[in-house]
Parts: structure tokens; C-alpha cells; sequence
């Protein structure tokens, strides 16, 4: 059985708190249409959400999560405070790339760029 794509964004100010509904819509639609899940590292916690789901918190910010997402970083090359998006696909390849300073206020758009850019 083949993995679903997903979406991964290193986007340190965002909270789904902070999410207005419009981007929440067109959020789930981008993933909707690469059939993809969305996973958000950020400094107050890491989040989960698939097209039909809310956000779900999958851990608090602690010391180990702060360390876990620098190995991350790393490992993704996020350096320089900036964010980044990356669409990884059903065999863990990685197929599109958005860096910029702050995705977090931009992540609607971000994902929509995603989606246009892998298909």
C-alpha cells in the first residue's frame, strides 16, 4: 500500500488559532486536490490536518519538539529563520519547494502554490 502525499511546512508563527475560515477552506481544497495531508511544524506545536479534518494537535512545544524540529530543519535545509513548504509524494520523493521568512500568514496561499505546481 502506497503512503499519501503530504504536505510539510516549516512555518514558525502559525496557529491554527490564528487560521481565518476562508484560509482554512482553501487550505483543504489544495489538499483535496493532491490528495495530501498537511503537517505544520511550528514553535507553539506540531499540527496534522487531512482535507475533511481540523487541525489536530500531534505534540506541544516542549525542549525535546524544539529539538526534534531543528534536527528536522536541518535535515530539510531550513536555515536562516527563514520557512518553507515542501509537497513530499507517495514515495517519499520531494516535488515542490516554497521558502520564504514567514510562511505562517501566507500558508493558504503557500499550499495553493503547492498544489498548482505538482499538478
Amino acid at each position: 500500500m502506497m503512503a499519501e502525499p503530504r504536505v510539510l511546512a516549516f512555518a514558525r508563527e502559525w496557529s491554527p488559532r490564528d487560521l481565518p475560515r476562508d484560509d482554512l477552506h482553501a487550505i483543504r481544497s489544495a489538499l483535496r486536490g493532491m490528495g495530501a495531508e498537511l503537517v505544520v511544524l511550528a514553535e507553539s506545536g506540531v499540527w496534522s490536518f487531512r482535507p475533511d479534518d481540523d487541525p489536530d494537535e500531534l505534540a506541544d512545544y516542549s525542549d525535546r519538539l524544539a529539538g526534534d524540529v531543528a534536527i528536522a530543519a536541518l535535515l530539510y535545509a531550513v536555515r536562516d529563520g527563514r520557512d518553507a513548504l515542501f509537497v513530499i509524494d507517495e514515495r517519499g520523493a520531494i516535488r515542490f519547494v516554497h521558502r520564504e521568512p514567514r510562511v505562517g500568514p501566507r500558508l493558504a496561499a503557500a499550499v495553493a502554490a503547492a498544489a498548482e505546481a505538482v499538478h
